[in-house]
């Protein structure tokens, strides 16, 4: 297929100036561009047209977008017509993804002074990860990951991009760390090869988070399978960034850690307010890209692909969600009201924590790792996972998530403080129940 001149302008600029990063691009990375089309018109048109703009599929009334009252009364608080209806640019509010960078690097030491892209608007963290599959893999590409992930990674990287998802150990078999040399044997397997390795922290479905010094050990491990040859793309899915309920964790995302780690080592951040500001139905996330070495110029070359990758699956970002988290975020109250709900879930984590490690519980589970986030997993010694969870949906009205046949996810972040200890009784009751059949 022949390219299109855009594209090959944009290849051209990557491959001279980061001739590594424009080898970890896909075949289909490659081809993507955004059009000079309606969209680009439009925007030129919207500085320039002083006295008639008729470039924009909308229709407007009085100079303001056209718009029904019955829609527009539960907006009536604050927010314009113009900050409601129309389309939002591709690649999502420029004032928003302005204060997003500003809002990373305040919260992630390790990225000041780094240079990153500008954080592209995506439709939610799910999106953003696709987008990154999209512009980084193709069929065959190797993805290292926990053997603790989310489910939909199977979906986002094996079927959609064709992945091979290649797992190991989280933990290791005292489950007390990390499994260093897992993670590492793992990697020297495929040493001088390209592929992507997904870090997600805090991890679902464990809530499992690294201290500094295991970030640390991490870091090492990626920069030596990059001395070795290795040409790697490292996710960083910070879904639930900033639900840190020790101490001794981790306080920023390892993508800062990252950003500058090596050569061959592009970083990619996929965040969002999703879960850190309790907005799950907002659809509002960013990507944010960095690579030692590698320049501005082509960061805003890769973003034009990235919007050119919008442009053909969702085309923009819903705009209501942008405005009004952009809003939150001005609120004189906002950091407030954030740390109320950050304390409550801390307490559900106390809670959680004086509950599971109960000495009646020990020849009933095992209990992974657990510092961060919504969720904690129990490793089940005696009965089978989906077993556990459909009897205690059935006699006793509880819902729980089986991972695989031994592990359950509890999400503590939607019990109340009060009701997690009988949680965890309903829990072992029901495995003792299974037990004397």
């Amino acid at each position: 297929m022949k390219l299109n001149p855009l594209a090959q302008e944009l290849n051209q600029l990557i491959e001279q100036e980061a001739p590594i990063l424009y080898s970890l691009l896909s075949d289909y990375g490659k081809r993507l561009f955004f059009p000079k089309g309606i969209i680009s018109q439009s925007a030129e048109a919207k500085e320039l047209a002083k006295n008639y703009n008729a470039t924009i599929g909308i229709a407007t009334e009085n100079k303001v977008p056209m718009h029904l009252n019955c829609v527009g009364r539960f907006f009536d608080e604050g927010l314009t017509p113009q900050e409601l209806y129309p389309y939002a640019p591709t690649t999502g509010l420029m004032q928003l993804r302005v204060f997003w960078k500003e809002k990373q690097e305040q919260e992630n030491p390790s990225m000041r002074g780094k240079v990153t892209s500008l954080p592209v608007v995506t439709n939610a963290l799910s999106h953003g990860l696709s987008l990154a599959g999209e512009l980084f893999c193709e069929e065959g590409t190797r993805l290292v990951l926990a053997d603790q992930y989310w489910g939909n990674y199977k979906f986002l990287w094996g079927m959609k991009s064709k992945c091979e998802l290649v797992t190991f150990p989280l933990f290791d078999d005292q489950l007390e760390s990390f499994n260093f040399d897992a993670f590492r044997d793992t990697l020297k397997r495929y040493e001088g090869e390209k592929f992507v390795v997904a870090l997600n922290f805090p991890n679902n479905p464990t809530g499992y988070l690294p201290t500094k010094k295991e970030a640390e050990s991490i870091r090492k491990i990626l920069v030596e399978a990059a001395d070795r040859g290795s040409r790697m793309i490292v996710i960083c899915d910070d879904a639930y960034f900033g639900m840190t309920w020790e101490e001794q964790c981790l306080q920023e995302s390892m993508f800062g850690l990252l950003a500058d780690a090596h050569p061959k080592l592009l970083a990619v951040k996929v965040d969002g307010c999703t879960k850190e500001g309790f907005m799950w139905g907002f659809r509002v996330g960013f990507l944010t890209l960095a690579m030692k070495g590698v320049p501005k110029k082509v960061f805003d070359a890769v973003e034009k692909k990235i919007g050119g990758a919008i442009r053909a699956s969702i085309a923009s970002v819903n705009l209501p969600g942008q405005t009004i988290l952009l809003k939150a975020f001005r609120s004189d109250t906002y950091h407030r009201e954030l740390q109320e709900k950050k304390n409550i879930l801390r307490e559900r984590y106390d809670a959680t924590k004086r509950s599971v490690y109960l000495p009646q519980y020990a020849s009933l589970w095992d209990v992974y790792p657990f510092q961060s986030g919504y969720f904690m997993t129990l490793r089940l010694k005696n009965v089978n996972a989906e077993t556990l969870r459909l009897h205690l949906l059935e006699k006793y009205g509880l819902g729980v998530i089986s991972v695989n046949d031994s592990d359950l996810r509890i999400a503590f972040s939607c019990l109340e403080k009060e009701d997690i200890s009988k949680v965890f009784e309903l829990i072992a009751r029901g495995i003792r129940d299974i037990l004397a059949r």
